[in-house]
């Protein structure tokens, strides 16, 4: 979102409960946290962490903060070449 400290903290409360939220879902397998977070900040081709942490697809988002309100985009990725032919998006 920011620099801000106050920002980020919130952001990366936002993605632990995405992840946990997910996890709960029956047949859905979901990375953790600490290994998700790897990648934070840093500018990876969405297809090496596919295939770094062997999944099929891959969630990136970004929250931000207009005024006194909230807006988050979300990107699903499906970044194994098979996963376009079985999965539905």
């Amino acid at each position: 979102m920011s620099g801000d400290p106050e920002q980020e903290y919130f952001s990366d409360g936002i993605s632990e409960d995405i992840i946990t939220d997910l996890s709960k879902i029956a047949g859905l397998t979901v990375i953790a946290r600490n290994s998700s977070f790897t990648y934070k900040g840093r500018a990876v081709d969405i297809r090496t962490v596919g295939r770094d942490l062997s999944v099929r697809s891959v969630l990136e988002g970004s929250i931000r903060r207009i005024l006194y309100a909230y807006f988050a985009a979300i990107l699903k990725t499906n970044v194994h070449p098979i996963a376009d032919a079985l999965m539905d998006d």
